[in-house]
Parts: structure tokens; C-alpha cells; sequence
């Protein structure tokens, strides 16, 4: 698969809820702004899909304090 034809969506999610704060849906884009003053710990994910569908998920947690 072509780097070029890979496709990245991001989402975050504070943690302990099931609630999306922020959303960014499939596009060639590999970067993704972001900013919050609420405390607390949120999960970052980031999911590429190729030509074929296929995907992979990351998640990272990150704290703002």
C-alpha cells in the first residue's frame, strides 16, 4: 500500500466517560490541533485505513494538568 493512499481519522475521549471531545474524520491528513484547559486524563485515538479497508488503531493517553 501506498503511504499516499492511507487514510488517518483521530478521536479523543475523556477518560472514565464514553464521550468524544474532539473528532477528526479519514483524510490524508497525518496531523490533528487539539487543545483543552479542562484537567484530566483523555485517549487519543488514531486509526489508519488503507485502500483496502484495512485498519489499525493506536491509543495513547495523554494527562493535562
Amino acid at each position: 500500500t501506498s503511504i499516499s493512499k492511507v487514510k488517518y481519522q483521530f478521536k479523543i475521549v475523556k477518560a472514565g466517560t464514553k464521550s468524544v471531545v474532539a473528532s477528526k474524520k479519514y483524510s490524508a491528513k497525518t496531523s490533528f490541533n487539539w487543545k483543552t484547559k479542562k484537567k484530566g486524563k483523555y485517549y487519543i485515538y488514531l486509526q489508519v485505513k488503507d485502500t483496502k479497508g484495512n485498519t489499525k488503531t493506536v491509543k495513547k493517553t495523554v494527562k493535562v494538568k
